[in-house]
């Protein structure tokens, strides 16, 4: 590859929807997935054929920085950047494209993830091959696609437009992006037989995507380009400052729904996020031969447990998570008040089982207040703004959409990063 050519690992996810197979102490880029390696160890093993270790970049968050020195221990440690708070992906990758194009102004840098299984290696190598020679020649954002296999509300879609340039082989203009829609909208995807999964992986000069965000994340690159670069990285007090004031956004919300910059390489590997119990077990009887059979029994005594995820205001008791719906109860503690929020895709509906409490909505732009107490039920669409406060001790059964990630907070009071509108 070209000396301009670089790379970017995230690796800073938690793994909350694995739990408690993947925990926040450890969660799943760092498990031993395979026989012998951990996921993060064979994303760096795989590009590592594509770009040398000084043109290896990592981010992670800053509690996951010694793990990542263990894990790989080849990683120049320059490039392991910490982040202070978790800010989702845009702020990061945004980052981390300052940073390139501060050492190499014509620099082109990939975005891989790195929890995902590649199922066949080489064909995934030619891929992004072909999306950085993309990135190289023509001022425009390539992302990577796979064919669906079935609906799903987990991944975004890529509608494939025109062949690009005119007579390109499996290269094709984006006509739109829809990030995680609702089961039907899916279904409907998947049958036209002309939209692909996103993958989450990129390639951009890094001038290239600066100018998108200039456009259409304009606060984000302000503060982007504010952070001095010394010495080859940015300082600490100054990257604590930038995660603390950048928005908790995602690339594909914040900039891929947006652009109309945007074309896809279709890959023809097998290829998945492993975002769920679900999307594991497929692995599992697809490629068991591939996988660490440590893990295989672990995750069968997952399937077993209900999943408890703790809250500052109580806990959550996942008892069914599957690609079409979760069910979960809510245990919040009397005076204690859930983040004033929204979903931009998650539907949900909740009983109340024990316990009143306050429910706050936003209809027709007015807050109002409703008590709610046991038997009541309230349903809340995606995009509705609303915050629940326990009058006493309380119970709540939900059933949602599977979107668990899809949380915008806009208040809180406990302190967690919130997104101002």
């Amino acid at each position: 590859m070209s000396n301009k050519t670089f790379a970017l690992i995230l690796a800073g996810g938690d793994g909350s929807r694995l739990r408690p197979l993947s925990t926040p102490e450890k969660p799943k880029q760092f498990m031993p997935f395979y026989r012998q390696e951990t996921l993060l160890q064979r994303t760096y093993r795989r590009l590592g054929s594509l770009f040398p270790p000084d043109r290896i970049y990592v981010v992670t968050h800053a509690r996951y920085l010694d793990q990542v020195r263990h894990d790989l221990p080849s990683a120049d440690p320059r490039f392991i950047l910490g982040e202070s708070c978790k800010k989702n992906t845009a702020p990061c990758i945004a980052l981390a494209a300052r940073w390139i194009h501060e050492r190499e102004p014509s620099a082109i840098f990939g975005v891989f993830s790195s929890d995902h299984h590649i199922g066949d290696e080489a064909l995934f190598q030619q891929a992004v091959k072909r999306m950085l020679d993309c990135a190289r020649h023509y001022q425009r954002l390539v992302i990577l696609g796979v064919r669906p296999d079935v609906p799903s509300t987990q991944y975004g879609y890529i509608h494939c437009g025109r062949p690009f340039p005119k007579d390109g082989d499996g290269i094709y203009e984006v006509s739109q992006f829809t990030e995680k829609p609702e089961w039907s909208t899916a279904c409907d995807f998947v049958r036209s037989g002309r939209t692909l999964w996103n993958c989450g992986v990129f390639a951009w000069k890094t001038q290239t995507l600066l100018n998108e965000l200039h456009i259409h994340l304009n606060e984000l690159y302000k503060k982007v380009q504010s952070i001095p670069i010394a010495q080859g990285r940015p300082g600490p007090q100054e990257l604590d400052r930038y995660f603390q004031d950048a928005p908790n956004l995602s690339i594909d919300y914040g900039l891929l729904q947006k652009t109309r910059n945007l074309i896809v390489v279709k890959g023809d590997f097998v290829w998945t996020d492993l975002g769920s119990f679900d999307a594991i077990r497929a692995l599992v009887r697809q490629e068991p031969a591939c996988l660490n059979p440590e893990l295989v029994k672990a995750l069968s005594l997952c399937q077993a447990v209900p999943r408890r995820v703790e809250k500052p205001w109580g806990y959550e008791l996942v008892w069914t998570e599957t690609s079409q719906y979760v069910g979960k109860m809510l245990v919040i503690r009397a005076r204690q008040t859930l983040s004033y929020q929204f979903h931009r895709v998650k539907e949900e509906s909740i009983y109340v089982v024990e316990g009143e409490l306050d429910f706050e909505f936003e209809e027709d732009g007015n807050r109002k207040t409703v008590i709610l107490k046991a038997g009541d039920t309230f349903h809340i669409p995606p995009k509705m703004k609303h915050r629940m406060g326990a009058r006493t001790d309380c119970r709540i059964f939900e059933v949602s959409t599977p979107h668990l990630d899809d949380v915008v907070r806009l208040e809180d009071s406990y302190g967690r990063a919130v997104e101002l509108l």
